[in-house]
């Protein structure tokens, strides 16, 4: 049995990983825009605004991690090609 593997197909998930991860990254700043404006203009003082500060202050410390994390996949998709076709070179001697 061969074993048959598409470069393309690693290629092109290893961009569409990556393409996700800035998606993600965007909507979670436009999320984030949206929480600080409910927190200023809809709760400003008690309980619910401190509530929604801290929230906002957690998820706001993940930002950046979505796109770190998506774009080390990307880079392993991409490494398992070239790692690939470095240990098969002999089949093509």
């Amino acid at each position: 049995m061969d074993i048959v593997v598409t470069d393309e197909e690693f290629i092109s998930v290893a961009q569409s990983i990556k393409e996700f991860g800035e998606k993600m990254e965007d909507a979670m700043g436009k999320y984030i825009t949206c929480m600080n404006k409910l927190a200023t203009e809809g709760f400003s003082a008690g309980e619910a605004s401190n509530s929604i500060r801290e929230f906002i202050s957690s998820i706001s410390s993940l930002k950046g991690d979505i796109s770190g994390i998506t774009t080390c996949v990307s880079t392993e998709c991409s490494k398992y090609i070239e790692n690939l076709d470095v240990a098969d070179d002999f089949l093509y001697e």
